[in-house]
């Protein structure tokens, strides 16, 4: 008999437990749900006012106003080149011209007829003495003598001015001399003409 009271009792004890518990955890969801309806209506705040319908210009700024002119239209903005590099679309730097060699200063006319005369008097008097021929009368008198002649050498070879400095006083000699000196040419042509004043000597031998 005791036992079955105690069983009882018991049972309603547990009974009792989930009972409360249920009441509790029945409590706790309800103060949940609350709290996240307050949070939602805190959110959402009022609701927005419609928007205004626009008013005809003449209507917001009363009867008789002159509406205000219309905004000026923005000046297009000109597209900025693009920027390239500079050294990109050059073309390469010219190299520098080359220095021209420095010329010689020009001589003058006098400069060149005395170079020419140190380059070819030998040769000029070597060939008048080759075609040197000594008179049969002057060979057969026993002439002999130093004359001295002037001549003037073209630039094209040929000779004029032929004329006695100096005879030696025998005038088969001279003339013999200027027509030697006329026979020889054509001479080396000089750049200009050029004057030459040559001895010629026929000696007996």
């Amino acid at each position: 008999m005791n036992g079955q009271l105690r069983a009882y009792q018991l049972s309603i004890g547990i009974h009792a437990v989930l009972v409360l518990a249920l009441l509790v955890f029945s409590s706790g969801l309800g103060a949940v749900a609350r709290t996240r309806a307050l949070d939602l209506s805190m959110l959402g705040g009022p609701p927005a006012p419609p928007p205004e319908r626009p008013l005809h210009p003449r209507a917001r700024f009363g009867p008789g106003a002159a509406a205000p002119l219309p905004p000026k239209a923005p000046e297009p903005v000109q597209p900025q080149a693009q920027r390239v590099n500079a050294t990109a679309g050059m073309a390469p730097a010219a190299s520098p011209p080359a220095a021209e060699p420095e010329q010689a200063p020009a001589l003058s006319r006098d400069a060149i007829r005395e170079r020419y005369s140190n380059e070819n008097y030998s040769y000029i008097r070597d060939r008048i003495h080759r075609n040197l021929s000594y008179p049969q009368m002057a060979r057969k008198m026993g002439w002999s003598g130093r004359v001295l002649v002037s001549f003037t050498v073209c630039t094209d070879g040929g000779v004029k001015d032929v004329r006695i400095v100096s005879g030696c006083g025998f005038e088969a000699l001279d003339r013999s001399a200027v027509e030697t000196i006329k026979s020889g040419s054509p001479y080396p042509p000089p750049p200009v003409e050029t004057e030459f004043v040559m001895p010629i000597t026929y000696r007996l031998e």
